[in-house]
C-alpha cells in the first residue's frame, strides 16, 4: 500500500502556523506581503492536493510564485501598452 496523504488544507494551516514566529519578526509592511502571499497560495490548494508532493510546502510556494509571476506579466503588458501610447 502507498502512503496516505492528509488533506491539503490542514497541511496549509500547519505550514502557516510553523511560520508564525518568522511572520512576527517581519516589519509590519512585510507582514502584509507575507499574508498576501499565503492568501494567494490558498487559491492553488486544489493543485497542491492533486500534486501530492512529499513536501507539502513546495506546491504552496509554487502557487505563490505563479501568482507573483502573473502580476509581473500583467505589469509588463501594461508598461508596454503605455510605451506604445507614448510612442504612437
Amino acid at each position: 500500500m502507498g502512503r496516505t496523504q492528509s488533506p491539503i488544507t490542514p497541511q496549509y494551516d500547519k505550514e502557516l502556523r510553523r511560520l508564525t514566529a518568522f511572520r512576527r519578526a517581519l516589519r509590519r509592511s512585510d507582514q502584509v506581503i507575507f499574508d498576501e502571499l499565503w492568501a494567494q497560495a490558498r487559491q492553488h490548494l486544489p493543485a497542491a492536493a492533486y500534486a501530492a508532493h512529499p513536501i507539502p510546502a513546495m506546491p504552496m510556494l509554487m502557487g505563490m510564485v505563479v501568482e507573483v509571476y502573473k502580476e509581473v506579466a500583467r505589469l509588463r503588458e501594461e508598461n508596454e501598452g503605455l510605451r506604445r501610447r507614448l510612442d504612437g
